[in-house]
């Protein structure tokens, strides 16, 4: 029997209708390129879901996306690449003796988001940041960025910069100690998108914010670098751990002082690669016990520990490691809270 192999995208149809149900590593462009194959019209699917988008950075797994026809006014903002005409024609008959066998093929899935990683940032000790070269001002004077605005870089032709590179920017942020030992972790490296060279001279480049992950404010000092993600497992699964034991410290959040931290958000744990943390690698948040005195008896008691959420590594440098929130409890997470290694990645 002749088979036909066919991936199938996450969408469902009713009356007409695309839902794109969203999962881990989605953004707006990639959902856009995927049904109009022209990512310029992420606007489109976050207008008519807007009630659902507090801010087109931030799109969360599980989430329902209304996918519309292309609105005339967006194929006049935003430039189409590739994109041809299709006649709608009616399907043609088949017959008995021309049905096939659909095999379903699942792409490599990764342990966690590629784009998620680059966005995360990370902790490393101040004599080991390295960068390219600097942000120099913007195209229109404007002193906040965002999408698709253009900006100068201090390096060009004669730094080996091309029309076409594509480089990380990013900010060097504050020191971090670790609430459990004392010991300073680092600077955190907080990316603030990506940037595409369009045009250079000998020692200057302009460039085009493809993706932004934070406002980029011109009078701060903002590096750019290669764009290098770590070794990523794929097709895994989380599996009880055996034979290591790791402990740590939640040392720095990524979300603002004061608020919540929900699932999805960054923090960062006081173990690294010297204390052999992995990719994939599942810890549980906890806090422990407090101790009472124990009104039958007299004597001093402990409580049991409080659960509080996990954790899965998506970066590990030496001193530390860098996870999104996979669960929280009601009372929430805050830096000194414990951390222990619960699972860790494995081949299906």
């Amino acid at each position: 029997m002749r088979k036909i192999i066919l991936i199938l995208p996450f969408l469902f149809l009713s009356a007409g209708e695309k839902v794109h149900i969203v999962k881990k590593g989605d953004t707006l462009w990639d959902i856009a390129d995927f049904y109009y194959r022209n990512p310029f019209f992420w606007v489109a699917i976050w207008k008519v879901n807007i009630d659902k988008i507090k801010d087109p950075h931030w799109i969360y797994p599980g989430q329902e996306f209304l996918i519309p026809e292309i609105p005339p006014t967006e194929g006049v903002l935003y430039p189409v690449y590739g994109i041809k005409k299709i006649e709608k024609k009616p399907p043609p008959e088949v017959r008995p003796e021309e049905v096939v066998e659909i095999k379903v093929v699942r792409p490599p899935v990764p342990a966690v988001a590629k784009d998620m990683v680059l966005s995360a940032g990370y902790i490393i000790p101040e004599d080991s940041i390295n960068y390219l070269g600097m942000v120099v001002g913007s195209e229109d004077d404007k002193s906040r960025l965002f999408y698709w605005e253009k900006i100068y870089l201090n390096k060009g032709d004669a730094d080996g910069i091309k029309k076409g590179d594509k480089v990380l920017l990013f900010r060097i942020g504050k020191e971090v100690i670790s609430p459990r030992t004392g010991f300073l972790l680092g600077r955190v490296i907080e990316p603030l998108g990506i940037v595409k060279i369009l045009r250079t001279e000998t020692n200057s480049s302009l460039s085009l914010l493809e993706k932004t992950y934070a406002v980029i404010n011109i009078k701060d000092n903002n590096y750019f670098k290669e764009i290098k993600l770590p070794e990523i497992p794929y097709d895994v699964k989380i599996y009880p751990v055996e034979n290591r034991e790791i402990s740590g410290v939640i040392a720095y959040i990524k979300e603002e002082p004061g608020t919540t931290v929900e699932p999805f958000d960054i923090v960062y744990i006081d173990v690294g690669k010297n204390d052999g943390v992995k990719i994939g690698d599942l810890f549980e948040i906890y806090r422990e016990g407090k101790e009472i005195t124990d009104p039958q008896t007299g004597k001093i008691i402990k409580l049991p520990y409080i659960f509080l959420g996990t954790l899965q590594v998506m970066n590990v440098k030496y001193l530390s490691s860098t996870c999104y929130v996979r669960a929280v409890a009601k009372g929430g997470i805050k830096v000194g809270d414990m951390v222990r290694l619960v699972g860790e990645v494995r081949k299906e």
